[in-house]
């Protein structure tokens, strides 16, 4: 049997990571405190539950992470199994071969692919709440 491999061991490789974005906005009841008082007593916040506030505008940013070498090379090979394949480890972490790009420009236009469709996204969520007569303060 031969199986053949896109990348080999210690080849350099990019990923990608993705990270939440978003705004906060303070808890207008506390005043971003987390807690009030009441008749000297100091509670948690029932408007926030004590969380200062809340996040509003999310979405998910994707990003292109510094590069990294294969340290090993794990193949599936298993009548059981339901997912036969090649899992390659970087860093620590297991990738399939559709994660790992052997060129930073290439990880960075799907980077820049995936923004773009999140950010269409954002903007459409945020056009139905106008067509609804919401702000995202209201959501």
């Amino acid at each position: 049997m031969i199986i053949e491999t896109k990348f080999s061991l210690d080849d350099k490789v990019w990923t990608i990571g993705k990270k939440e974005k978003s705004d906060f906005i303070k808890c207008d009841a506390c005043e971003g405190k987390g807690s009030i008082l009441l008749k000297g007593e100091i509670y948690r916040c029932p408007a926030c539950l004590g969380g200062k506030g809340r996040k509003t505008n999310i979405n998910e940013v994707s990003f292109v992470r510094t590069p990294e070498r294969i340290s090993k090379i794990r193949i599936v090979l298993d009548a059981e199994y339901i997912e036969d394949g090649i899992d390659y480890i970087v860093d620590g972490y297991s990738f399939q071969e559709s994660e790992l790009f052997p060129s930073e420009k290439e990880a960075q236009d799907i980077v820049d692919e995936r923004n773009r469709r999140e950010e269409k996204k954002s903007l459409g969520k945020f056009k139905e709440s106008l067509v609804e007569g919401k702000t995202s303060d209201e959501e």
